[in-house]
């Protein structure tokens, strides 16, 4: 996985503020980031959604403006802007909701109609190869994260805490 295809998808993630801008206002409010996050993956607390929008609200508003919502996630370093593409891309692919992937959905994959996404033939391929020597017959995220070459998964929060975590104090 490269940088180019993370920042390639990044322009994609424009979706994260136009679509979550329910009231079309210029501006999220905390209930539009929250529905945002967990759409899209989030998992931690309702103080974790907080801690993550007080990070993106720079003005103190009460609300995040486009600028302060891409300068936020400009911010966040490239491994956790590819996690959390390929989250949400791994959530598209499931379309059973089952948290893990079955032949036929990394088969749909090669359809960008069926899945929503387009992902290229070698990826299909290595998934599919994985899938074959896979024990349970399925592939959960955290296998699909080390077919793109990500080890460990890591959350918006953590990336997010240790960047404004200045003094290490934790």
């Amino acid at each position: 996985m490269n940088f180019e295809w993370a920042d390639d998808q990044l322009q994609q993630f424009q979706f994260g503020f136009d679509e979550a801008d329910k009231d079309k206002s210029g501006s999220l409010s905390f209930d539009e980031v929250h529905a945002v996050l967990q759409k899209h993956g989030f998992k931690g607390s309702l103080d974790e959604a907080k801690f993550i929008f007080k990070h993106m609200d720079m003005n103190r508003s009460k609300s995040i403006s486009k600028q302060e919502f891409t300068k936020a996630i400009q911010q966040l370093p490239r491994l956790t802007i590819m996690e959390f593409l390929l989250r949400r891309m791994f959530k598209k692919l499931d379309k059973d909701g089952s948290g893990s992937l079955t032949k036929k959905e990394i088969e749909d994959a090669s359809d960008p109609e069926k899945c929503g996404i387009k992902l290229s033939e070698s990826r299909i391929s290595d998934m599919l190869t994985f899938f074959a020597s896979d024990d349970n017959q399925k592939v959960d995220y955290e296998e699909f994260l080390r077919i793109f070459k990500i080890e460990t998964a890591a959350t918006v929060f953590h990336q997010i805490f240790a960047k404004i975590d200045k003094d290490g104090s934790g």
